[in-house]
């Protein structure tokens, strides 16, 4: 199925969902990616998020996760 490339599915979290709901979009993005990389053994999951950065625990040994502002991180990887 895969062939030499690298896969790598970033999640970048904002405040922009109101609270009440992104517990529910959290769940369904949480079961999404869990699928996705359990097709592709090879790639990385990393999320960038202030306060919340976390990922399942099935996939954690193929996640890197950040815990920070998203600008600030995206502003010190371009250094």
């Amino acid at each position: 199925m895969l062939t030499t490339e690298k896969y790598c599915f970033l999640n970048l979290v904002s405040d922009i969902i109101p609270p009440a709901s992104s517990n529910i979009l959290s769940g369904r993005w949480q079961k999404r990616i869990q699928g996705v990389l359990n097709s592709y053994p090879e790639a990385t999951y990393a999320c960038v998020n202030y306060g919340e950065a976390v990922c399942p625990e099935d996939i954690s040994e193929q996640s890197i996760c950040i815990d920070g502002d998203i600008g600030q991180v995206i502003e010190e990887l371009r250094k």
